[in-house]
């Protein structure tokens, strides 16, 4: 089905930052999506709103993208997509912005979906058998989502368990089993959490990576099944002149690598 109409709106996300919703419409359709921003965004990840500025960025896709986008067709998401692309032009979405192509990539699913009257996960597989991911929780953290936390960003764990249900009630249990670990690490201390609700606690990297193995080999032991440590470092963040620098320590990249790659072996990490 072609697209008869596109809105935007401004809205707030769940940090209380400003964002934007998207709006398709076909004849018999309707997709509407929403796209928020990261605490931390790396130097090669597309630039969110052109100029930094929502509003900005809403009206630049109301006079110049918007209407290049009425009257493709829902269903042929490769082309919608280059089609966005090809208005911005740039290598990371500086003139479009990356917030409001993903809006309206998304949206542009959900409304082809809804057009066929099928669920979107039927939409873009395109097959009759279907696998739920293993779900990825963030049980620890620091960088730029806490005060006081970690270098590291979050120290993440998965679960996997054919019934996705046991799977994420796993991945919750490592998380109270974190908090329990930290009560009693810290009694005095009243603990905290980022805004992504991993706990946040006055540690070392290492220390931390630790805690959240042990926790998670508790719960394995318990539950039956197995639960995986990993991490999101967003080293970007502590990369300054040509260096990384952690609260611990100071790394070339060459020795970052070295690092990264101990962690890897050591304690096994699924990402």
């Amino acid at each position: 089905m072609k697209i008869r109409d596109i809105a935007l709106r401004r809205i707030i996300d769940s940090r209380g930052n400003p964002t934007v919703e998207a709006e398709i419409k076909t004849k018999n359709g309707f997709g509407r999506a929403a796209a928020p921003a990261g605490a931390s965004t790396g130097t090669h990840e597309a630039v969110a709103w052109p100029g930094g500025s929502v509003s900005k960025g809403m009206k630049i896709a109301e006079e110049k993208i918007m209407p290049q986008l009425i009257g493709l067709p829902t269903e042929d998401q490769e082309n919608f997509d280059k089609t966005l692309r090809e208005i911005d032009g740039t290598d990371n979405f500086s003139k479009v912005g990356g917030n409001i192509s993903v809006a309206l990539s998304l949206a542009c699913a959900k409304a082809a979906a809804d057009s066929k009257g099928i669920a979107l996960y039927e939409h873009i597989g395109k097959t009759d058998t279907y696998a739920l991911p293993a779900p990825m929780s963030n049980v620890l953290g620091g960088g730029a989502h806490a005060i006081g936390g970690t270098d590291i960003q979050e120290f993440l764990v998965t679960s996997f368990d054919d019934d996705i249900n046991t799977a994420i009630e796993a991945n919750s249990a490592v998380h109270k089993e974190v908090g329990k670990m930290l009560k009693g690490k810290f009694p005095n201390m009243a603990l905290g959490k980022g805004d992504e609700g991993a706990w946040v606690a006055p540690m070392g990297n290492v220390e931390a990576l630790e805690l959240v193995v042990d926790a998670a080999s508790k719960v394995s032991d318990e539950i039956g099944i197995e639960i995986r440590p990993g991490l999101d470092m967003a080293a970007s963040e502590f990369y300054h002149d040509g260096e990384y620098r952690y609260k611990e320590q100071t790394l070339t990249p060459e020795k970052q690598v070295e690092f990264v790659l101990g962690l890897i072996e050591e304690y096994d990490l699924h990402s």
